[in-house]
């Protein structure tokens, strides 16, 4: 996907927010619904989704990302963005973020608290291009927006 930008409203941001916040040390992962609109990604929805992964990594369980890419075709939407947090690191892309983005053709999202001001959560975002990932402006509107409020369930 190659977009100039992504418009994140408030509330969708708030969605991520409160799942990286209910994962706590852990990190948090989550798809983004949207569309393509005149050159920028637009998101609509937050879709958490399980993590098997710990503090230092997310490993997607499989169910949920079916489950959730599901949710989101099922919603009429496109999966815009990948997003998911760095609660105890910056909000920048790690190697191992690289290479996990590498076959995904959307936006990818990483989220982390701020140094400086407490309760605050930074939000940065990439896409690919020619050279690797570049970095794209987001940004938080007062526009609606909606979340798919839990985690897709784990497999029983």
């Amino acid at each position: 996907m190659d977009c100039g930008g992504l418009e994140l409203p408030v509330a969708v941001f708030g969605s991520m927010v409160r799942h990286a916040e209910r994962e706590g040390a852990r990190e948090a992962v989550g798809l983004l619904a949207g569309e393509l609109r005149r050159g920028r990604a637009v998101a609509r929805q937050a879709v958490p989704l399980e993590s098997l992964g710990g503090t230092r990594f997310f490993l997607v369980d499989p169910y949920s990302q079916f489950l959730g890419e599901r949710f989101v075709h099922q919603q009429g939407q496109e999966i815009i963005g990948v997003y998911h947090s760095h609660p105890g690191g910056a909000a920048t892309l790690s190697q191992l973020d690289r290479a996990l983005a590498a076959p995904w053709t959307c936006a990818h999202l990483i989220m982390a608290p701020d140094d400086v001001a407490p309760d605050t959560w930074l939000v940065r975002g990439w896409v690919h291009s020619a050279g690797g990932m570049r970095q794209v402006p987001i940004d938080i509107t007062q526009a609606g927006g909606a979340c798919h409020q839990e985690p897709a369930p784990p497999r029983s």
